[in-house]
Formats: structure tokens, C-alpha cells, sequence
């Protein structure tokens, strides 16, 4: 994502993309008469966007990176990657909501013939241009060889420029072996004896079949964000707090959720015996004035307020392994005991962690009504009853959960929700009016 929005409700928002490019997929190399002619970055909106619904007009800016981009290094919204002080492109481009809006309907249904493709071009200057052809025609060594391609040409920062009000998506992927006229792409024009050619440079993860060689081209977004002159002025990280005006907040992109306590539920159960829950529901009441995730989750939550590990550390022959938490086994598992039970809970595998979601009735995503910006339907009935059936154990318990985007959203998007005050979670139970001996 690139952009920048001032949400009254959420503060001053920028994203700024970076990413590296991979050499082309060819088979055939210019000669020593090629002379480059020009160096384009084009970008593919893939329709997402955040920010006032008018038309218009938006300035972006593409910077050098100057740091090497490591796919096995691992990036976040808060990463920090040098760039070079002088923009390599600057342009002015006129993207339309409502436009966005109509093409996201239609390139959605079964009819590929009437689909729309947005991108915007950026021309850039300087000797880049130059330095990828001399190496395209003499020097080809460096195209094969991943780790001395990256180190030399490094990628770009595509950041908002001062005339910019609203945040973007750009799709990076391709369809084929490279990238077609409407996809992500840098793209290199040259003549070479009089004829005209072009090289595209993917801007994602590529198998090169021409060169033979395997390309992990690594993208990210930086999501800055200033609270103050807000109801969220005051927040802190890992830390519960409540705005004044006692409403409540959920955003992806900048790790922004609500917080939800079961304590109650638990002082209620603690004393009832033998109950059979018939249905659980969580009556919340949301909206807000911008773009809402399209589906939410329910995360487990940790003491300390972060995202609750599916796994313990243990320590076997002295090494220390990590193994699945017992108690998360159970809620997550089906087994020949309980052939009826469901699972509670579903686990949502990250490259350190093991992440845990309350599954719904229904699916562990509720859908979001893009329009009204609600979530209804929120039915828990399997995961309260067995979390009631393992209450006794009161140190691994679950206790908190957070309600935020689904995970592709919470990464990439910088969707949000405003929450009502008063959410409830309504239960209905049966329970013996006599003791079965």
C-alpha cells in the first residue's frame, strides 16, 4: 500500500511500499548496440483504498532503496528501510473511487469480458536505466545470481506525495511466466540495431525459466500513524485503554483492536453444574465513517496483551522445544472421545507462532456488512461450551480476545471499525432440575 489519510476518528495515516525487482524472463539478450530509452515503474491497483470517496488528485513519489531486502529477514509496518534523499520519480495520477468501486462489482462476477484494470506509470530517471541494460547486454552473470542482483539494484519506495488524501493497494503478483501489459512491472525500453524491445522486471516472487534461477523478490508497507487531536490520543503499545469518549476502536495496519474480558462469564459459570449451552452469541454494535474490513476475527489474547502462542516451551534432553499447549490441544481438536465435538478453535501458523482464533458456529471469520459497517450473526456455541467443560483449569484458561481484521487485512489494509460501548455475550443453557444418580 502507498498513501496518506487524515481520519478524523483514527488520526493521520501513511503507508509507504517497498520491494525489490527481479531480473526478466528471457531467453534472448540485447546486443552491444542497445541503447536504453526509457525506465518506467508501472502499478496495478488491485482496488483497495481508504480515504474520502471524492475525486482527486494524487501525487507519488518513488524512491532508491538503500538497503539490501532480505525475503528471510522478515519486514513489519513498523520496519525501517534507508532510502536515498532525491526521488527517482514524481507524478501527478487521477485515480476515481467510484470508479474503483464499479470495477470491483464487475471483476468479481463470472464474466472476465467486462473487467477494468487501473494502474498508474511512473517514469524514472536518472542512470538506473543505464546500468540495467549494460548489465542486461555485458555483464548477464549478474542476472543469474539472486543474492548479486539484489545487492546491486536494491528496489524502491513508492512514498505519497504532498497532494495525496487517500491510501492504495497495489497487487504485485503476475498470471505467467512474466508480467502481462496491465500487471506490476518495471519496465525497461530500449532499441537495439533500430528495433524497439521492452525487458519487465516482476516486482514479486519469481521462477525464472529463462535464466534458470529461483528470484524471492520481497515486498513490505510502513504504516505511520499520529493520534493526537484524536479520542485514541494517549495509546500505548500492549497497553488497555479507554478513549473518553467511550467508544471503542479496531484498524488493521496499525495493530489497533479491542479488547474483549471474559471474567464475567466466568464468575457466572464457575457455580453452574453440568450445563449444556444451546446457543452463545456476542451482540456488538460497530460502524464508522471509512472502508471496513470485509470479515473480522476474534484473537486470543495473552496476559501481556499480545497475540497468545498455541505453543509452550518445554525442555527435552536440555534443549528447549516448543511443543502445542495442552489445554489449546483440546479446544482445537476433534477426537474419538467427543466424535460430535467441533472444533473451538482454530490455529493460524506465522513463521515464530502459532496463533489462536475463536471458531464461530458457522466459519472463525464474521463477514462485515460493507455498507451498514456491521458484524451480526457473532455465534460462539461451541468454544463457550468447552471452555466451560475445561474451566477447572484456571491457568490456562482463556481469558481475553481481541476482535480485528482477518489476518490478510490486519497485514494489508488499514481498515477499521469504531465500536459501540456495551457488547454483550448472551447465553442460553439447559441444566438438570434433579441429580441422575
Amino acid at each position: 500500500m502507498f498513501g496518506r489519510y487524515n481520519d478524523p476518528q483514527f488520526g493521520k495515516i501513511e503507508a509507504r511500499a517497498f520491494f525489490n525487482y527481479a531480473p526478466p524472463d528471457v531467453t534472448t539478450f540485447p546486443t552491444l548496440a542497445a541503447t536504453a530509452d526509457s525506465l518506467i515503474l508501472q502499478l496495478n491497483f488491485d482496488l483497495y483504498y481508504y480515504g474520502a470517496h471524492d475525486f482527486t488528485t494524487q501525487r507519488v513519489k518513488v524512491y532508491e532503496v538503500l538497503d539490501t531486502l532480505k525475503a528471510e529477514q522478515g519486514y513489519y509496518s513498523n520496519s525501517i528501510t534507508n532510502i536515498g534523499s532525491t526521488p527517482l520519480g514524481d507524478v501527478y495520477y487521477f485515480p476515481n473511487p467510484v470508479d474503483f468501486d464499479n470495477a470491483a462489482t464487475l471483476n468479481n462476477d463470472t464474466d472476465t469480458t467486462n473487467n477494468y484494470n487501473f494502474k498508474v506509470r511512473i517514469p524514472i530517471s536518472g542512470p538506473l536505466k543505464d546500468s540495467l541494460l549494460y548489465d542486461f547486454t555485458v555483464d548477464a552473470a549478474k542476472f543469474r545470481d539472486w543474492n548479486v542482483f539484489s545487492g546491486k539494484y536494491k528496489g524502491f519506495a513508492v512514498v505519497p506525495g504532498d497532494a495525496s488524501d487517500k491510501i492504495f493497494g497495489i497487487d504485485p503478483k503476475f498470471s505467467s511466466t512474466g508480467p502481462n501489459s496491465k500487471e506490476s512491472k518495471l519496465i525497461l525500453y530500449y532499441k537495439d540495431n533500430g528495433t524497439a524491445y521492452k525487458a519487465s522486471f516482476p516486482v514479486f516472487y519469481q521462477a525464472n525459466n529463462g535464466l534458470s534461477t529461483i528470484n524471492p523478490v520481497t515486498s513490505y508497507t510502513t504504516i505511520s500513524v499520529d493520534r493526537s487531536g484524536t479520542a485514541l490520543t494517549g495509546i500505548g503499545n500492549f497497553t488497555p485503554f479507554i478513549p473518553p469518549n467511550g467508544l471503542f476502536y479496531t484498524q488493521g495496519g496499525s495493530a489497533l483492536v479491542t479488547k474483549y474480558s471474559l471474567d464475567k462469564f466466568y464468575s457466572a459459570v464457575d457455580t453452574l453444574k453440568n450445563v449444556i449451552f444451546n446457543s452463545a452469541e456476542i451482540a456488538v454494535t460497530t460502524g464508522g465513517d471509512q472502508t471496513p474490513p470485509t470479515k473480522v476475527v476474534f484473537r486470543v489474547l495473552d496476559s501481556l496483551n499480545r497475540f497468545r502462542d498455541a505453543n509452550v516451551d518445554t525442555v527435552v534432553n536440555g534443549d528447549t522445544l516448543k511443543i502445542r499447549d495442552a489445554y489449546i490441544g483440546k479446544l482445537s481438536n476433534v477426537n474419538a472421545q467427543y466424535p460430535k465435538r467441533q472444533t473451538a478453535v482454530t490455529l493460524s501458523q506465522t513463521s515464530s507462532e502459532v496463533y489462536i482464533d475463536i471458531r464461530g458456529d458457522l466459519d472463525t471469520q464474521f463477514p462485515v456488512d460493507p455498507s451498514a459497517k456491521t458484524v451480526s450473526n457473532i455465534f460462539i456455541t461451541e468454544f463457550i461450551q468447552q471452555i466451560y467443560y475445561y474451566k477447572s483449569d484456571k491457568k490456562r484458561r482463556i481469558t481475553n480476545f481481541a476482535l480485528m481484521p482477518q489476518e490478510t487485512e490486519f497485514f494489508k489494509s488499514v481498515s477499521s471499525l469504531v465500536v459501540q460501548p456495551g457488547a454483550t455475550l448472551r447465553l442460553y443453557y439447559s441444566r438438570p432440575v434433579v441429580n441422575v444418580r
